[in-house]
């Protein structure tokens, strides 16, 4: 039964989760996206890896 109520525990959190944004969507998905980006070019720099596209 552990299993079951692992997964009826999960519904019932991801059901309760609210998501409150502070300004502008758009602000906050180009500043996620910068992110990203240079930390996978320090990533790829720190374990010596070229990737060209």
């Amino acid at each position: 039964m552990i299993p079951w109520a692992k997964v009826r525990l999960a519904l019932y959190q991801a059901e309760c989760l609210d998501f409150l944004a502070e300004g502008s969507l758009e602000e906050f998905i180009t500043a996620e996206d910068k992110r990203c980006n240079a930390f996978g070019e320090e990533m790829g720099e720190a374990f010596d890896i070229d990737i060209g596209l």
